[in-house]
């Protein structure tokens, strides 16, 4: 049979072809797109995949690092970790009962309505079955109660921690400083810090040396399950403890300081080794107890520390500014002698005061020392031999001769917070005052009044640089030792000054005699100070000035005192400033007469390479 096509059926045959070559081409071009992605996505991105899968398989934990020990000079402990019990809760092993399990642990936890909101607020930035504390430092009797009620908290375990612990509490909290939990801030910059508890170094050693204390956190990878449940542990990189630490600070004299300043409201104190810079003590009264921080501090007690009227966490020692009084007549002496405006032999009378214009500078001793020639000036404090010898000077010659034994300047020690406290200049006053110089300011910096202002450790160091050859020091605690500067100037001229701070403790008219000690081998030498902090109106000079315990306690005059010891040959330095305690003589002296001679019978155990 022969088939013979009509047009019509040759037209629709030919349209039928070209479909056919057209979807043919078409699903040519996307078997070849499907391919290039396939290839694309399993050859040259291949890795990236591998990786992003492994991801999302495997997990990362962080093992916290014991952190190193703080170590006094004799071996004794004085910051560690200790073992705490807190109760954490993980969110996703609890489901949907999280309100129900913290209702049944709020009679056992004590939970308000803010711990609650706060570990909701945790939960919320809890990334999968990461742990959130419920409530730290547990007691026995609630880890107990907890124990006995597991069945019924799905979520919620008990979990040892280390937390930074203090035995000598408030006579050190000032040198140690204190850690607290890990902030927000710290996380962003350390993400390993984001493990649940970690603590971090907020003052004091433990902020100076936070990343020797706080070692290498250890890393766990582990396998994970699509429900993000642990299956095993894939490989462990153990935590590193933090390098242990010993100070130069004896312990004993440490808490024996304290003991003497936390007899008074408020006081500081430093004992150095005058050779080596090597802190022995450091005291600032009143403390705070740096274990709160560590473990946990309630609102309260926080507000009463930031408002407490004598200011419990301000180092005085390192960053409570003073005027240093007539210890300051000790490198206004230096200065008098290197410019040769006054001799060891000359004499100035002193009758009480001296008149500038129109004005009196009064001394100290109302009736006047007579005539003193400059150890006797020192030894006796008279003030008008120093407005004398002031006026002579000039503020330029003082000024420099005060930055010259590191007074005004930062001294460098290894811990936070150092003010720098101020000497004051022609150009400062106008910088900062828009005022010019007077001669009076001269004449009231000459006694260490006016707007001078030096810290205990300032004077500390002032004080090592003239019994010590003319070095100026930085004062070390832990390792952060610097080579001493040359301060140069006359070793006679820094002799005689020594002789005359003897002579403040020994002499027959020494202002401090009374503080000296019986036993030759403790005895010590000094300069005593007493800073005013009110203005004394000439009505109250005719009718007499009132004693301290006659005005408030924060009107009253600072006591202060440097000094050294032994007096043959001297090693140790000390300074002390008693707020508004009044006389330096009767209050500063025998403060620092007991702490050098505790220094002196202490045995030294320290070997330098051990450090």
């Amino acid at each position: 049979m022969v088939i013979n096509y009509s047009r019509r059926d040759h037209a629709l045959g030919a349209l039928v072809s070209r479909r056919v070559v057209i979807a043919g081409a078409g699903m040519g071009l996307v078997t070849t797109v499907l391919a290039a992605r396939l290839y694309h996505l399993q050859v040259t991105q291949s890795e990236r995949y591998r990786k992003s899968a492994d991801d999302n398989r495997f997990g990362v934990g962080f093992l916290r690092p014991k952190r190193g020990t703080l170590i006094d000079r004799s071996g004794k402990e004085i910051a560690t970790d200790q073992q705490y019990f807190d109760a954490m809760i993980i969110a996703n092993m609890a489901g949907d009962n999280i309100d129900q399990v913290l209702a049944r642990l709020t009679p056992t936890l004590l939970l308000t309505s803010a711990d609650i909101k706060r570990i909701h607020h945790d939960i919320g930035k809890a990334k999968g079955f990461a742990p959130v504390p419920i409530r730290q430092n547990l007691t026995w009797g609630q880890v107990a109660t907890i124990s006995m009620e597991t069945p019924f908290l799905p979520g919620v375990s008990v979990v040892a921690v280390m937390r930074r612990a203090y035995p000598f509490a408030q006579s050190w909290a000032h040198l140690t400083g204190y850690v607290a939990d890990a902030t927000e801030r710290d996380v962003i910059q350390d993400r390993a810090l984001s493990l649940p508890g970690t603590q971090v170094g907020k003052s004091g050693l433990e902020a100076f040396y936070e990343k020797r204390l706080r070692g290498k956190v250890g890393r766990i990878r582990t396998e994970i399950n699509a429900l993000g449940r642990v299956v095993r542990e894939v490989s462990r990189e153990p935590a590193q403890t933090g390098t242990p630490l010993r100070l130069t600070v004896d312990a004993q004299l440490q808490n024996y300081g304290y003991g003497l300043l936390n007899n008074h409201k408020s006081a500081s104190a430093v004992v150095m080794d005058a050779h080596t810079g090597q802190v022995r003590a450091l005291v600032s009264s009143p403390s705070f107890d740096p274990n709160k921080f560590a473990t946990g501090m309630d609102s309260k007690t926080w507000h009463d520390l930031l408002h407490h009227p004598q200011h419990p966490l301000v180092n005085k020692a390192i960053a409570g500014t003073y005027a240093p009084g007539s210890t300051f007549k000790l490198v206004v002496a230096l200065a008098g002698l290197e410019a040769g405006v006054i001799t060891p032999q000359e004499v100035i009378s002193c009758q009480g005061y001296i008149g500038v214009s129109d004005r009196r500078f009064h001394c100290w001793k109302k009736q006047g020392h007579g005539p003193v020639d400059l150890v006797q000036a020192i030894a006796q404090s008279c003030d008008v031999y120093f407005y004398q010898l002031a006026r002579r000077l000039g503020i330029a010659r003082i000024a420099k001769m005060a930055q010259r034994y590191g007074l005004g300047e930062s001294v460098g020690i290894d811990l936070p917070g150092e003010h720098r406290g101020l000497i004051p200049s022609r150009a400062w006053k106008m910088a900062w005052r828009g005022e010019s110089w007077h001669l009076g300011e001269t004449l009231i910096t000459g006694i260490g009044q006016g707007y001078t202002l030096t810290t205990p450790l300032q004077l500390a160091v002032m004080t090592a640089g003239i019994i010590n050859g003319g070095k100026l020091l930085t004062p070390y605690i832990g390792i952060a030792r610097t080579p001493p500067q040359e301060i140069g100037g006359s070793n006679i001229a820094r002799a005689l000054v020594t002789h005359a701070m003897n002579e403040v403790t020994s002499g027959e008219r020494g202002t401090a005699r009374g503080a000296q000690a019986q036993d030759p081998r403790y005895r010590f030498g000094g300069k005593t100070g007493t800073s005013q902090v009110r203005s004394i109106s000439l009505s109250e000079r005719e009718t007499g000035v009132l004693k301290d315990d006659e005005v408030p306690w924060a009107l009253r005059d600072h006591a202060l005192f440097v000094g050294f010891a032994p007096q043959d040959a001297p090693r140790l330095v000390a300074s002390v400033i008693v707020d508004h305690g009044g006389s330096g003589s009767s209050v500063a002296a025998p403060i620092a007469g007991a702490l050098l001679g505790k220094a002196l019978t202490l045995s030294d155990p320290w070997d330098q390479d051990s450090a």
